[in-house]
């Protein structure tokens, strides 16, 4: 079953803040070996991918159902905050993606 948009641009954005906080109580464990540091740039994908969502869902609340997610500004912002984020783990993760 779909999710409406509303609750779909609050739950990505809640997981994002989920994944983010879980990323940085982790950082010790994530940057103990060379196969974990590439788990913390996954999860940098992974947050992408929420970013993502939870910004062209938020677009779609304001602009209306027409909006699309473009290059630049959307894609662009969302891949820059999630390196930005996975670099904050580890300087490898923001680049294994």
């Amino acid at each position: 079953m779909a999710m409406s948009t509303g609750l779909s641009c609050l739950m990505s954005s809640l997981f994002s803040i989920i994944l983010f906080a879980g990323m940085r109580l982790v950082k010790e464990w994530l940057c103990s070996s060379k196969s974990l540091t590439i788990l913390g740039g996954f999860l940098g994908s992974i947050l992408f991918v929420l970013i993502l969502t939870a910004l062209n869902n938020a677009e779609n609340l304001i602009f209306g159902k027409g909006f699309q997610a473009e290059i630049f500004p959307e894609v662009t912002v969302s891949i820059f905050v999630a390196a930005l984020v996975a670099g904050f783990v580890h300087p490898v993760s923001g680049t294994t993606w």
